[in-house]
């Protein structure tokens, strides 16, 4: 349990130093030395690689980013295999190889259709529904749902609707 916290604030960490500091070359020896740490979860193994392929496009050492990358296996979760997908598909593009760089996003058009059906399964127990007037009464039926909890209800008092 102590290794996930700890494996969790690297992560964090890393994800401040690229995201609000723009420190990459910080970002890509704190990724490096926990990288070679044994006993990381394979998701977080995914994550850190993906973090340091956005470092290494972000300095523009596209092959750099491009061996990061290729690390993330194609069983990772596909919030990972997406944003992985799409750095490549920028490196591609400014190596200006746009033929291999179509297919990275072809990948994620591909793809995101089905992950989101099955997510919607999991979270409702039920196949996500192909006819377009049972999609618009199911988002009917969810706005009036949500019409009665509590953040609905300080929205209407707040602005006296």
């Amino acid at each position: 349990m102590q290794m996930q916290t700890s494996d969790n604030n690297h992560l964090d960490k890393a994800y401040k130093l690229i995201h609000l500091e723009r420190s990459y070359n910080e970002a890509i020896s704190l990724l490096n030395k926990y990288i070679i740490l044994e006993n990381i979860p394979i998701e977080n193994r995914y994550r850190a690689y993906l973090y340091l392929g956005e470092c290494y496009f972000r300095i523009y050492n596209i092959e750099e980013s491009q061996m990061c990358l290729a690390k993330i296996d194609s069983k990772a979760d596909f919030e990972i295999l997406e944003q992985a997908y799409l750095l490549q598909g920028y490196n591609f593009t400014n190596s200006e190889m746009f033929e291999k760089a179509i297919k990275c996003f072809d990948y994620i058009l591909e793809n995101k259709n089905s992950h989101d059906h099955i997510v919607y399964k999991a979270k409702i127990g039920k196949d996500f529904p192909t006819d377009p007037k049972e999609q618009l009464m199911g988002a009917v039926k969810a706005v009036f749902r949500s019409w009665d909890n509590p953040r609905a209800n300080v929205y209407r008092r707040d602005n006296d609707i």
